[in-house]
């Protein structure tokens, strides 16, 4: 092997293991948003969702981190539109009452 062919194959191997580090963290953070938000996880009967990485670790497929993904976009959407409306109303009601004694104190003067 030429002098800098080793640090080269180092340096793959060290990328790969850190990508695959990378791969592992993700899925987790990804299952943990999933559990958080009460959606179903993969299935693990379904080999369009995993893929097998040269370890032997089980990883979510391209498609499954999508599919994934979009479920908790979303989720989390329709969680923020629930409390943007429960906002909303007290909001307008306490403009409403505010709007109403101001009118009132104009009138007195």
């Amino acid at each position: 092997m030429p002098a800098g062919g080793e640090e080269s194959y180092n340096a793959v191997k060290k990328f790969e293991a850190a990508k695959g580090e990378l791969q592992a963290l993700e899925m987790g953070t990804v299952r943990y948003q999933l559990s958080q938000y009460g959606l179903p996880a993969p299935n693990a009967e379904d080999a369009s969702m995993w893929e097998i990485r040269p370890d032997g670790l089980w990883v979510f497929s391209k498609k499954c981190l999508s599919e994934a993904r979009t479920a908790i976009r979303n989720e989390s959407n329709e969680r923020w539109k629930m409390w943007e409306l429960r906002m909303k109303v007290p909001a307008a009601a306490v403009v409403l009452i505010t709007s109403t004694v101001g009118l009132f104190a104009l009138l007195r003067l």
